[in-house]
């Protein structure tokens, strides 16, 4: 009966810890960027984080997705509103000269994470993937989520156009 006891609880353990290891993998890797191209994120759910009057008033309906490419310190300044220190620095931080910021906002349930899959430049463009991560808890509420990148592509500079897939947990 012991036996019977360890391998069953020996079998959940090897389960439950396979999972989480592949949970920390997939977060711990680094997203598929082309050559020249370097970014840093930033990801928050706070509302309201960003705000452009003309373009998107309110939060966000159920995966709505909105983004936005600045090219320049002024533009971005307006349009950051946020108490997000990160945030706001990693605005104050960019040098518009190398770098440019894409912002992207989804509404969707508030437990799940957005995560940057991959860059890539398409003609005088740039399309981003990102992920949604499967939440730990949850609740039927929505959230809009803001996810914050700053690019610095040293080949092609600042896209004309950029396209968005957000993937994943619904």
């Amino acid at each position: 009966m012991n036996r019977r006891r360890l391998l069953a609880l020996s079998g959940v353990g090897v389960g439950v810890s396979g999972g989480y290891l592949a949970r920390e993998w997939h977060r711990s890797r680094s997203p598929t960027l082309p050559d020249g191209m370097d970014v840093d994120t930033h990801y928050t759910t706070d509302f309201p984080t960003f705000v452009l009057e003309e373009q998107w008033e309110g939060r966000a309906d159920w995966r709505e997705e909105r983004h936005h490419v600045f090219a320049d310190a002024d533009a971005a300044d307006e349009a950051v509103r946020t108490t997000r220190e990160s945030l706001t620095s990693l605005v104050d931080e960019t040098d518009f000269d190398v770098s440019y910021l894409l912002v992207v906002q989804n509404g969707m349930q508030s437990a799940p994470d957005l995560e940057l899959e991959g860059i890539e430049r398409v003609d005088d463009s740039i399309h981003v993937e990102i992920s949604i991560n499967a939440p730990s808890s949850g609740g039927d509420d929505l959230a809009t989520h803001t996810f914050l990148t700053r690019i610095t592509d040293t080949k092609t500079g600042v896209p004309e156009t950029a396209s968005v897939d957000i993937e994943g947990y619904v």
